[in-house]
């Protein structure tokens, strides 16, 4: 028997209510939205067709951190500070392109002084704060010679202005190599002076060492005695007395191994003691080599193709030569420090060949990849080898013999094939 007779009659109606609320609440948050085939797209003889859909943009990969320790003070200070400016516009070349193999490159610069033991505190701080994939060096081959062990330990490939340590495990030269600049000076003693004694002029640097154990066996090889062998202060700010003892070995023509101020402060002291036989210079820039033949009458220069350009003969070198050079004047660059600017142009050129044939930007594997790169540069065509890390010993020479008047160079002598 039902005790509660109303709630009987009521209970259906309320069911029903709570149904249809229900319903309702349902129809709101999953109502569907019905699918309406597109418009074709009508076709209209001579339209122009609808853009292409863009490619997408490929998302940058990991940036390859650059470390670069430079004299960017000091005796080295103008050939660093042109390598950097000449890497640095490669770099963003690269960068404004998308990267090397899609890879952004950043630089980290860092000033060593000059100072080989400074130059050593700046390559750990660039490999232990900032994970450094590579190095690009300048000029300091007691740098280079100090940091070859530290290379190997932390496999951290060097490409540089600088000259081989004796371990080039790691080390990769980016400007003209010892051997091409002796032969150079050689053949201008030998062929354009006919000197039978010269004088070796050098500085106290791995560099300079490695010039003056080769000079007396390169120079009888062509007929000529080494009367004097000597290392320079490179700090030194005259050299009147040296020079005095250069003049009273008596030599025919003096050659030296020097880089930066201390051309200039041995052209100056060549004319205080009234030298009178040529002064032989290895490669510099031109602001240098201008200043030490306003200083001195008889100096030769060995000059490179951005010093001597357009009278490149070299078909594959002129061009690219010429790339370099308009890009470096019409960005603003120094005319004068052309030279060691295209040395870093060319080192970025050899880091992006390397990366983009072996997709590799570490390590062991970069490294590698650089001992089997090719790369016309603007100063020379590099070949790099596992027995040949300068990339120069089996290439044409590309420089010549000149001389300054004022800021014109006049080439006095075409170096033969080494």
């Amino acid at each position: 028997m039902n005790k509660h007779p109303i709630w009987s009659r009521v209970r259906p109606v309320l069911a029903l209510v709570v149904a249809l609320v229900l319903a309702a609440c349902s129809s709101t948050t999953a109502t569907a939205t019905p699918t309406v085939p597109p418009a074709a797209t009508p076709t209209v003889a001579g339209a122009t067709p609808a853009p292409a859909t863009p490619t997408p943009v490929p998302t940058p990969g990991e940036p390859i951190q650059v470390g670069m320790s430079v004299g960017l003070t000091g005796y080295l200070a103008a050939g660093d500070q042109a390598w950097v400016e000449g890497v640095k516009l490669a770099v963003a070349s690269y960068n404004n392109a998308g990267g090397i193999d899609n890879h952004p490159v950043q630089l980290h610069i860092v000033d060593m002084a000059s100072s080989a033991p400074t130059g050593v505190t700046v390559v750990n701080q660039l490999i232990n704060q900032y994970n450094v994939n590579v190095l690009l060096n300048g000029a300091s081959s007691a740098q280079t010679a100090a940091i070859a062990p530290l290379l190997a330990q932390k496999q951290v490939p060097l490409i540089m202005l600088s000259q081989l340590p004796a371990d080039p495990t790691w080390c990769f030269v980016a400007t003209v190599f010892w051997q091409k600049q002796m032969g150079a000076e050689l053949a201008i003693a030998s062929n354009l002076l006919h000197a039978k004694k010269i004088a070796f002029v050098w500085s106290n640097t791995p560099y300079g060492q490695l010039g003056s154990q080769a000079i007396v066996a390169k120079a009888q090889a062509l007929g000529m005695q080494v009367v004097l062998n000597e290392a320079i202060d490179t700090n030194s700010t005259d050299l009147s007395a040296f020079m005095s003892k250069v003049k009273d070995a008596q030599p025919d023509a003096v050659l030296d191994f020097l880089t930066g101020s201390p051309h200039i402060v041995m052209a100056k002291a060549a004319t205080t003691v009234n030298l009178g036989v040529p002064l032989i210079e290895a490669p510099d820039n031109t602001t240098t080599f201008e200043a030490a033949s306003a200083a001195y009458s008889k100096v030769y220069v060995v000059a490179s193709p951005l010093q001597y350009y357009p009278d490149i003969p070299d078909t594959s070198l002129k061009p690219v030569t010429e790339t370099f050079r308009n890009l470096w004047l019409n960005t603003g660059g120094d005319p004068s420090l052309i030279s060691n600017a295209a040395d870093g142009w060319d080192a970025v050129q050899i880091l992006a060949k390397a990366i983009n044939t072996s997709h590799a930007i570490r390590g062991d594997a970069l490294r590698a990849a650089l001992e089997t790169t090719e790369v016309q540069g603007a100063q020379t065509l590099f070949h790099y080898s596992a027995s040949d890390h300068s990339g120069q010993l089996s290439v044409p020479t590309a420089l010549v013999a000149g001389q300054y008047t004022g800021t014109t160079l006049t080439i006095v002598y075409r170096i033969p094939a080494q």
